[in-house]
This record gives C-alpha cells, sequence and structure tokens, in this order.
C-alpha cells in the first residue's frame, strides 16, 4: 500500500497530471452526462486521495516549527460518545402529501404547483420509495464535528487563540454545516460538501419539558434547520434550482503548478452548492461523520477520509428528474 501511495504522489508531480487535468476538462465539457464525473476526473481525484497519505504527513512534519507551543502541551484523547436522536418510524403520513403539509403552511399559494411538481418528479424516478427503502434499514448517528461541538459547548472550553473553529478530514455535509450554523455556540461554520446523508442524526434530549433550556437550545437549531432546508427543497422542486452533479465529499487535495486548486467537484460550471432532501428533518438520519483534525489551508485543504458514498459513509439522496 505504502508503494502505491508513493507512487501517486510521484505522478502528482509528473507532466501526466497536467494532461489529466486537460482531458477532464474537455470531456465534461462535451456530451458527458451531467450527474457524473468523467472517468479522467475519477481517476485525478483517486490519485490525489492515494498520494494525500505521503503529502500529509510531510506537511505536517514542516508545519511543526510554526505550532511548537502547541505541540509540547498538546494532549490527544476521545471525547465522551453523544447518544443519538432515535429514528422516527414511518407512519401513514411519510407519503409525499404527508410530507408537503409538513413543509407548507396551510393554504399556501404554491401547494398544488409544488405538489404536481413532485408528483410527476416521483413518477419519473420513483425516488420517494428508494428513499424509504433507504431510511428503513439505517441507524443515525451523529457526526464528528457535532460531537466535537457540544463538548465544547455543554463544558464552557476555550479554544487555542480564541479561534471558536473545529476542522474535520473532510469538509462538512449539508445537515452538519447547517448544525453549526443555528448553534448558539457561534462556531465558524465549517467548509462543506453539502451532500445530505440519510443517517444524519442529532444528538439526544432528554428532556421534553418546553420550559428545559436544553430542549428550548435543541428545538431553535433545528427548526433554524428545518426553514432553510424546507427553502432549498421547495426551490428545486420548482425548477429553480438544479441537483448538483455527483461530485466527492473529500478534496483531491493535489498542489501542482497552476492547478494546485483544481478539484473534480469545480469541473461543471454553474452548480448549485446543495443537495436537498424533503425538508421534515424526522425523516432525515445519518452516514458516519469524519475524523476531527486540524485546521485547513485555503488552498483546497488535504483531507484523509476517503469518499463515502455507500450504506457505512451514508447515502446521499436527490430530489430531481432521473
Amino acid at each position: 500500500m505504502f508503494d502505491l501511495c508513493r507512487h501517486a504522489y510521484n505522478i502528482t508531480k509528473s507532466e501526466l497530471i497536467n494532461i489529466l487535468v486537460s482531458r477532464a476538462q474537455k470531456q465534461e465539457r462535451s456530451t458527458y452526462p451531467p450527474d457524473k464525473l468523467s472517468s479522467f476526473a475519477l481517476v485525478y481525484h483517486y490519485i490525489g486521495r492515494l498520494a494525500s497519505h505521503i503529502r500529509a504527513p510531510q506537511q505536517l512534519v514542516n508545519d511543526t516549527g510554526h505550532f511548537i507551543q502547541v505541540l509540547e502541551s498538546y494532549k490527544v484523547c476521545a471525547i465522551p460518545y453523544l447518544p443519538c436522536e432515535p429514528r422516527p418510524v414511518p407512519d401513514g403520513q411519510t407519503t409525499l402529501h404527508g410530507i408537503l403539509n409538513r413543509m407548507l403552511a396551510r393554504g399556501d399559494p404554491e401547494r398544488a404547483r409544488i405538489e404536481e411538481s413532485l408528483l410527476h418528479m416521483d413518477t419519473q424516478s420513483g425516488f420517494l420509495d428508494t428513499y424509504m427503502d433507504q431510511y428503513n434499514r439505517c441507524t443515525p448517528q451523529i457526526h464528528a464535528e457535532v460531537q466535537a461541538l457540544e463538548h465544547f459547548y455543554m463544558r464552557k472550553l476555550s479554544f487555542v487563540g480564541n479561534d471558536p473553529y473545529i476542522a474535520c478530514s473532510k469538509p462538512a455535509c449539508l445537515c452538519c454545516e447547517l448544525y453549526f450554523k443555528y448553534h448558539p455556540a457561534r462556531m465558524v461554520i465549517p467548509e462543506s460538501h453539502r451532500k445530505v446523508w440519510i443517517k444524519w442524526g442529532a444528538p439526544l434530549v432528554t428532556s421534553s419539558k418546553k420550559s428545559d433550556p436544553e430542549y428550548q437550545r435543541q428545538l431553535k437549531v433545528l427548526n433554524g434547520m428545518t426553514a432553510e432546508i424546507r427553502q432549498m427543497a421547495i426551490a428545486q422542486i420548482l425548477g429553480q434550482s438544479s441537483s448538483t452533479p455527483w461530485h466527492p465529499d473529500s478534496r483531491t487535495g493535489i498542489s501542482h503548478d497552476r492547478w494546485s486548486y483544481f478539484d473534480p467537484g469545480d469541473i461543471v460550471d454553474d452548480t448549485p452548492r446543495h443537495t436537498t432532501v424533503e425538508a421534515t428533518l424526522g425523516e432525515q438520519a445519518t452516514g458516519t461523520g469524519s475524523q476531527v483534525a486540524s485546521r485547513p489551508d485555503q488552498g483546497g485543504a488535504n483531507r484523509s477520509d476517503e469518499d463515502s458514498d455507500s450504506d457505512i459513509g451514508g447515502v446521499s439522496v436527490i430530489i430531481g428528474d432521473s
């Protein structure tokens, strides 16, 4: 495995990378299906992921001189595990009609148009049956960055340099991004690949009393998330935005001359930044989180986790025509 990673790292320094980029861009701009990356772009990405196992340790060693005060006093430890809210059990209202009842206000003037578009999309792709099949087999999990956020917030811990930033080995998913956005901790909102995982779950709230501060805090966070996801879903249903073409949930991370900022997800121009699902958070759950790591640089961070479009890492749910 080491030899393979070393070989990939050497390739990133060669002219072959420029050839891959050129062919990937040419293929993406021709007649390649919009919901897929070209073979050349995927090869480029996977070479970068393999090479990162050589590049990342080297970068860490090179950066040690800038963080001597931290490295001389650091301590690595596991944080306590947070229990997750259980998966809501589907019932007779878990239908497209029932979902719209929860998404829209009574008498919404756009209700008929939204429902017509949604039913047409389901007729074309059968996405609700596919989603429910995956949902019924999933177990909710709290992603790593949310676990770390709650650990710092509940214990009133301070950050080095007063920098309230929690970094992970890959960009955050859409739900984690929104959880940070609406959380009272006022953390730096993480970079996000904006995919949605069925297995995403929120921390368990033990009290259901409306007077309980923890209950009120979580309710406010989830209501904020729900409202924003609802608007994304409605915009996509009405054709005001299209679903994002498939893209990796980790950065390629190749720093190579003028291609240092190139990433397969950037090949397709003018694509929206989100992939949306039904906006009822009660019907969402999670994929696995990422390992908490160090703050990335601004030029395409080096990531250590691989892409996880699987039952293990979560399932990307897209509303759109097939």
